[in-house]
């Protein structure tokens, strides 16, 4: 069995890890809708999505320069979920694993 869970060496680290999956979850949604053209009033739910994960990764990175690692990987986890929901109400249809 192999397991491609990641680890890492510090919470720094792994913060930054989490960043990155954000900005690539970021750069999804764009490209969603431009492919998937959903309906006005999923687009309006992307958006509200986008705002709120953009507003979470924002105090994330408040957190992280306080030195509260801990909050701000659970704030950054929100944000990325935010997206997904993001990616979801445009159409995305993402399989379970």
């Amino acid at each position: 069995t192999l397991n491609y869970t990641p680890r890492f060496e510090s919470p720094a680290e792994e913060y930054r890890y989490e960043t990155e999956r954000f900005g690539s979850f970021r750069q999804l949604v764009p490209r969603a809708l431009a492919e998937l053209k959903p309906a006005e009033a999923a687009t309006r739910l992307v958006e509200r999505y986008l705002e709120e994960g953009l507003k979470l990764r924002d105090e994330a990175q408040r957190q992280a320069v306080r030195g509260d690692t801990g909050a701000a990987l659970t704030t950054i986890r929100e944000a990325t979920g935010s997206l997904q929901r993001a990616l979801v109400a445009a159409g995305l249809v993402v399989q379970a694993q």
